[in-house]
């Protein structure tokens, strides 16, 4: 009987650094963006030399694109306590920056945030589906075809893509 498979993964101090380094760091990069949003907009400032350059969403494409290699880094050694402690909190912090942001700029009234809200709100929602799911295939569950997964795995990058689009463009 191989019981070491069954027993979790020691972990080293020096082996927590990176993920917890990374959790507080994004941490206090998020701290740092509320402080700096009141002054900025007041100035007349914005984060980007040009906000409206094509650049700047291909920049927040690959920061997801590293933050996305992590997470699976950590879910391919079992550390799932740490995706929690570093996905929920990222969540929670992103969402009350959002509103946060929306509230000083007066852009409640404005129908592009509803739907970049909506859009928001839907890429939550799957946040959840794949929590569970995630849940289910550690439990050797799989309920719908590898098709079904291939394809709902994309739902987030179209979702972001049309919350970038909302905030950039701005349509309506």
């Amino acid at each position: 009987m191989m019981v070491s498979s069954v027993i979790p993964l020691k972990l080293k101090s020096a082996n927590l650094f990176g993920p917890l380094g990374l959790a507080l760091f994004m941490l206090i990069v998020q701290v740092i963006a509320l402080s700096l949003a009141v002054p900025l907009k007041s100035n007349d400032m914005s984060a980007f030399e040009n906000p409206e350059s094509l650049l700047n969403p291909l920049i927040y494409i690959v920061l997801i694109v590293i933050y996305a290699a992590i997470v699976l880094l950590i879910i391919k050694y079992k550390l799932r306590w740490l995706l929690k402690a570093i996905i929920n909190p990222a969540m929670i912090v992103t969402w009350l920056a959002g509103l946060y942001l929306a509230w000083s700029g007066h852009w409640f009234a404005s129908p592009w945030l509803h739907v970049k809200l909506a859009l928001v709100l839907a890429m939550s929602a799957v946040h959840g589906f794949f929590s569970r799911w995630l849940k289910d295939f550690a439990a050797d569950r799989r309920p719908r075809s590898q098709k079904f997964y291939r394809i709902i795995n994309e739902v987030p990058t179209i979702l972001m893509i049309f919350i970038v689009i909302m905030v950039i463009v701005k349509p309506f």
